[in-house]
């Protein structure tokens, strides 16, 4: 149904108060004029008018925008409004008709108001907005239509007018139009809405060593992510991984190792920033956030450390139930979506994770990531030399990962790290035994929290896929334990 004719049906049915929440504010004052026009004598009114209380007492339709963005705090406005939904007998008929989109509604006016949300531009219409700016501009745009409706597609979610703006920003930055950058400035431009629950992250140049099972389930599923071939075959979209395991094994990376490997926005959601201290105002923005990641479809959403976000769910909180109201509304989300979004989830915790979100549907797997094995040690430090310009063939690499054992990939990158500082302090370069070094004066996470790096690998088997290769895990020296993976 067209914003057009829904504007229409409510005024055919009578109501006084109607509210167009439409970001393109000059498509919804042109459908609201348009449809008024057929019913009551029309008068447009800005909300900084100081008489524009005064004009809703005349017959008629007054069409304003951002007014409860102004006066929504107001009584004597919110009083007014109320006393037109409630006429009297044999009072003239009048509507107010407000365009505001993403505004608080007073709770007095909750009962009185009606409300569009009109639905976001499917990729048809996009489509046409595309040979609309192609047209404007004198543009050709090579490629098939299959090309074409991928550039479409890489700006759903926004709204026509800042799909145009953003294919113009396109052209202008690359004399062409590129659906990556499409999908990566649309993901920019959703979380900046957002207050920081919901942020744009670049996942950069990055690599990663080990983690040999996840990767090749990663790559057997990267083809059919977002493919209406894929659909067609008969596969269901691709929901995504929670990954948990022991702290700087390489979890946080691999959300953007998939991003940038499959060429799509990667977006990071702070669950703990969609709480808010108004009534309410939780749940509205875990929903607003919830549609913002289906809007940057296809996309992968990285939920990091959900545990501390989500703990509410056991019911243990003193909220008043908005934890769990929140829990539930994600879980729901994750069961149900249909949207090409990848969800990428890490836990460091088990004990702190509600059970309804390892029950199988939520996510298509659950992997361990143990502390990497020799081999997989000797992975990760040819990576970091690599990445900081050293040839991993000029240093002792198996010396290197047998004296680094217990040591996760966060750990063997500070050492590499720590070694450069000595040598680049000594004025030479870089040798295996300033990393040598560097390894024997560090005493590795797993170390200090034995006991709980255990009771997390006991918790894990049987219940959770290995993500790296079936190589003997690293073994962990006794220490001394300190705050608790698992309670």
């Amino acid at each position: 149904m067209t914003l057009l004719s829904q504007i229409s049906e409510r005024l055919r049915a009578g109501a006084p108060l109607i509210l167009v929440e439409d970001p393109d504010e000059a498509l919804a004052r042109a459908a609201a004029v348009q449809a008024a026009g057929q019913f009551l004598p029309i008068r447009e009114i800005s909300p900084l008018d100081p008489d524009i209380l005064d004009s809703f007492d005349r017959p008629g339709t007054v069409i304003t925008g951002d007014f409860l963005r102004i006066y929504g705090e107001n009584p004597q406005a919110v009083r007014i409004l109320r006393e037109i939904a409630l006429p009297g007998e044999g009072e003239p008929r009048r509507c107010i008709l407000l365009e505001s989109p993403g505004v608080r509604v007073p709770d007095a006016l909750r009962s009185d108001l009606e409300i569009i949300r009109p639905a976001l531009p499917s990729v048809v219409e996009l489509r046409e907005e595309l040979d609309a700016f192609a047209t404007s501009q004198k543009l050709f745009i090579p490629g098939e239509d299959e090309e074409l409706y991928a550039l479409a597609s890489a700006v759903a979610g926004l709204p026509r007018h800042e799909a145009a703006r953003l294919f113009a920003r396109c052209w202008v930055s690359l004399r062409a139009l590129d659906a990556t950058w499409l999908r990566r400035e649309k993901a920019q431009r959703v979380s900046e809405r957002l207050s920081g629950a919901l942020t744009f992250q670049a996942p950069g140049e990055c690599a990663i060593g080990g983690l040999g099972n996840l990767r090749g389930w990663l790559e057997g599923r990267r083809n059919a992510f977002g493919s209406a071939k894929a659909r067609e075959y008969g596969l269901p979209e691709p929901k995504g991984v929670l990954l948990l395991g022991i702290p700087g094994t390489g979890k946080s990376l691999t959300a953007r190792i998939v991003a940038r490997e499959w060429g799509l926005p990667l977006l990071r959601l702070d669950a703990g920033r969609l709480f808010g201290s108004l009534v309410g105002q939780s749940e509205s923005q875990t929903r607003e956030a919830l549609e913002a990641a289906e809007s940057c479809a296809p996309c992968v959403l990285w939920i990091d450390e959900v545990e501390k976000g989500l703990s509410g769910g056991k019911g243990n909180s003193t909220d008043g139930g908005t934890s769990q109201r929140v829990f539930g509304a994600i879980l729901t989300w994750l069961q149900e979506k249909t949207a090409p979004v990848f969800v990428l989830a890490t836990a460091n915790r088990v004990a702190d994770l509600p059970p309804e979100l390892l029950r199988k549907g939520r996510f298509d797997e659950i992997f361990f990531v143990d502390l990497p094995t020799a081999s997989e040690r000797l992975a990760i430090l040819a990576v970091h030399l690599r990445k900081r310009g050293r040839n991993p063939e000029s240093y002792d690499l198996q010396a290197l990962a047998k004296a680094s054992e217990s040591f996760g990939g966060a750990e063997l990158e500070q050492a590499v790290i720590d070694g450069l500082f000595k040598s680049f302090s000594e004025s030479r370069e870089l040798e295996t035994n300033d990393v040598l070094e560097a390894i024997r004066r560090t005493v590795p996470l797993a170390v200090t929290m034995v006991e709980d790096v255990k009771a997390l690998r006991e918790w894990a088997k049987g219940r959770a896929v290995p993500a790296g290769s079936p190589e003997v895990p690293a073994t962990i020296p006794s220490g001394i334990c300190r705050a608790p993976l698992l309670s």
